[in-house]
């Protein structure tokens, strides 16, 4: 069987960039003023406002799960690290 060697002080380090990215991802973005035009100029780019928008709330979704599935490994890390240390507490 391999072995798996994970660094837990670089993985939380990661898992808090990540939630700093969704924080960032989650601030209001300035929108286009659509003005009174109706250019096909200005169509456009509120179109591309949209799909901007649309893969934003994507890539949020992304970091999102990623952080809390991260979080939930280095949990589970230490839960059994300190189940392993109770083990062996306990044998003589």
């Amino acid at each position: 069987m391999t072995q798996i060697n994970i660094d837990g002080n670089e993985l939380a380090s990661q898992v808090a960039k990540l939630r700093k990215l969704e924080s960032s991802l989650r601030t209001t973005v300035k929108k286009t003023d659509k003005g009174e035009g109706t250019g096909s100029a200005q169509k456009t780019a509120l179109l591309l406002e949209e799909d901007f928008d649309g893969a934003r709330a994507a890539l949020l979704t992304l970091v999102s799960n990623s952080a809390a599935f991260y979080q939930n490994v280095l949990n589970s890390m230490k839960g059994a690290d300190a189940n392993a240390a109770q083990g062996f507490g306990g044998v003589r």
